[in-house]
């Protein structure tokens, strides 16, 4: 083989070596990007439907793009459903909630690493597997 042919050899090599890894890179992002469409789809649905009148979210044409924009829903919601209220009871319940389980957690792991157990190695170890 000579100097010639090793070099156009290594030439397509490389040239199939790029071409090869920037088709792999242009499928990664394209994937990725039909996958955040996806994935965010649902939340433009809700924003957009909570922008449309009542004859346009009850009518059988579905469009993409609400055709009028109203924010008489959120008029609705924060003036006559008290709003306010129910916001500060979930507050309320999710810190409750959130405080009794880090009381019950911080017990649970100081009796297992702390105090002598029998199968305290076997334990330890079995309840550490999910974080592993």
């Amino acid at each position: 083989m000579t100097s010639v042919q090793i070099f156009t050899n290594l030439v397509h090599r490389s040239f199939a070596y790029y071409a090869c890894r920037t088709i792999k890179r242009a499928l990664f992002w394209l994937a990725l990007l039909v996958f955040a469409l996806w994935a965010a789809f649902p939340f433009y649905w809700m924003f957009t439907t909570s922008l449309r009148p009542d004859r346009e979210l009850y009518s059988r044409n579905v469009t993409l793009l609400p055709q009028d924009l109203t924010l008489n829903h959120y008029h609705i919601e924060f003036t006559r459903y008290l709003y306010v209220n129910r916001l500060s009871n979930s507050l309320i319940v999710a810190s409750a909630t959130a405080l009794a389980t880090l009381a019950i957690s911080c017990l649970a792991a100081f009796s297992i690493t702390a105090l002598p157990w029998p199968i305290h190695a076997g334990t330890v170890y079995i309840t550490s597997l999910p974080y592993t």
